[in-house]
């Protein structure tokens, strides 16, 4: 699915509101062509050699938010409870946000309208897994069948959300006819345990799972690289787990699949692609995206969106420690016109890059960076 926009999901915590911000990156984080983002680039680089990629310019103002989701006041304070995803078969304007308590509702934005939905199993942490996937339709299902598989990365807890688009067209908006909450058995490695934590071979406490791909149409793999007992596969159809191998996944959190080259990347310090029909997976190739940080940056939060022809949206929250003194390191992206004090509690860089074949296999070009910063606002999650 090609995306026209990149959705912010911000948190103000001064009010609790939760607001989605829907930015059009060809306008924003995308020159008109790849030559152009390469001049732009080369400039950056001859201007300081110590610069390797565009500087980043800060973003006048969000646009306007498409909805604000208001929580009630004794829910405020467990923001990291609060669960946003988007249903991409139903296009890229349908949101599902579940509470602490599991209760669950989608809101489309072309609508403008919030659809009732059945309440999750269990509740998700905002840093949840999702993986989506989608079982064509047949005689006696004309419409396809998409699911949302959400595994936890604090619990492995584990289901997935079945939903499909009714009505006559896709103008007309999504109703909750058929959707249902489906609970999955637990990875083999957290179903061991009948008291207590559950723990590896050697006795050590083990760590639920924190990265996993969409292998084919009804394969999904799960690593456990934080408790070194290698990978398993589940597969959706049996609704069975089996033992992949020794390796993990080289990456962290969910991995976008890019059909145009059969890779699948992910962006953890380094934006990386990886061949996952081979066995273990093999890096492709890596590349740096945001290249020397100030000390006083330390990366809380990062997200990769795969926007369809080789473009990808990369999202890196900081946590800013305030600096008084001049910074000896500037940023990549640091802009001539900001001042020597760095003064943010947090601050999101949204960067576009565009992967395109090349006589050493993929390219990596980056087109625009904006920073985004507001006081007692914070980037939540990017959907």
């Amino acid at each position: 699915m090609a995306r026209q926009f990149v959705n912010m999901i911000v948190h103000d915590y001064g009010t609790g509101i939760y607001s989605l911000f829907r930015i059009d990156h060809s306008k924003h984080l995308f020159h008109e062509t790849r030559e152009a983002a390469q001049k732009a680039q080369a400039a950056a680089l001859k201007k300081n050699k110590q610069r390797l990629s565009s500087t980043v310019s800060s973003y006048k103002g969000l646009p306007k938010a498409a909805v604000n989701f208001r929580v009630p006041a004794k829910d405020a304070n467990g923001c990291s409870l609060h669960f946003f995803c988007l249903l991409r078969g139903l296009g890229e304007g349908c949101v599902l946000l579940a509470n602490p308590l599991g209760h669950a509702a989608v809101y489309d934005v072309a609508s403008k309208s919030v659809i009732a939905s059945p309440d999750a199993r269990f509740r998700k942490r905002v840093d949840s897994i999702s993986l989506c996937m989608t079982r064509p339709g047949d005689e006696m299902c004309v419409d396809e069948e998409h699911r949302l598989y959400v595994l936890g990365k604090t619990d492995g807890l584990f289901e997935a959300f079945h939903y499909s688009r009714t009505g006559d067209s896709q103008d007309e908006p999504p109703c909750d006819v058929g959707w249902y909450w489906d609970r999955l058995p637990l990875p083999p490695p957290l179903q061991l345990s009948s008291w207590g934590p559950p723990r590896t071979a050697n006795g050590k406490e083990l760590r639920p799972p924190s990265a996993a791909a969409v292998v084919d149409d009804a394969t999904i793999c799960v690593s456990f690289p934080d408790s070194g007992i290698g990978t398993y596969a589940f597969d959706t159809e049996s609704r069975q787990w089996s033992e992949a191998g020794s390796w993990v996944l080289p990456i962290r959190g969910a991995a976008e699949y890019a059909p145009e080259f059969g890779l699948h990347n992910s962006s953890c310090h380094h934006f990386c692609a990886f061949d996952l029909k081979s066995c273990p997976p093999v890096e492709q190739h890596s590349w740096d995206c945001l290249g020397h940080v100030p000390d006083c940056w330390w990366p809380s939060y990062q997200r990769l969106l795969y926007l369809g022809s080789g473009k990808f949206c990369i999202a890196t929250s900081f946590d800013v420690k305030p600096q008084k003194q001049r910074t000896t390191h500037r940023p990549p992206w640091w802009s001539d016109d900001d001042s020597d004090t760095i003064e943010e509690e947090q601050l999101t860089v949204l960067t576009g890059v565009e992967i395109v074949p090349d006589h050493r296999g993929l390219q990596m070009i980056k087109h625009k960076s904006k920073r985004f910063s507001s006081p007692n606002i914070t980037l939540h999650c990017m959907i």
